[in-house]
């Protein structure tokens, strides 16, 4: 185990990058889906509704994107702390090979 200080917020920039990214796919594939679904399918939606329920959809994949994604980092910095930074970094390396 390290006692070399853990690193809360690793790599802001990546993250910001992976969330535009993500959010921009949730937007589509949550309308998108909707649209062949439940507009174009059996059902025959408006496409009101198909934005009202679409909207609240989206709404909550983006909530709970923003709760977990700093348990997920915090969970990453305990587990390399907990490991240490050298043998975090060899089994990074041996993963990546």
């Amino acid at each position: 185990r390290s006692s070399a200080p853990m690193s809360f917020w690793p790599n802001l920039l990546g993250l910001r990058s992976s969330l535009s990214v993500k959010v921009l796919a949730w937007i589509i594939d949550t309308f998108l889906v909707l649209y062949i679904a439940f507009v174009l399918g059996p059902q025959q939606w408006p496409v009101e509704k198909m934005l009202a329920i679409g909207g609240v959809n989206y709404l909550y994949k983006l909530l709970v994107a923003l709760a977990i994604t700093p348990m997920i980092y915090g969970a990453h910095a305990w587990l390399e702390h907990w490991l240490g930074r050298a043998e975090a970094a060899r089994m990074k390396a041996d993963a990546h090979s």
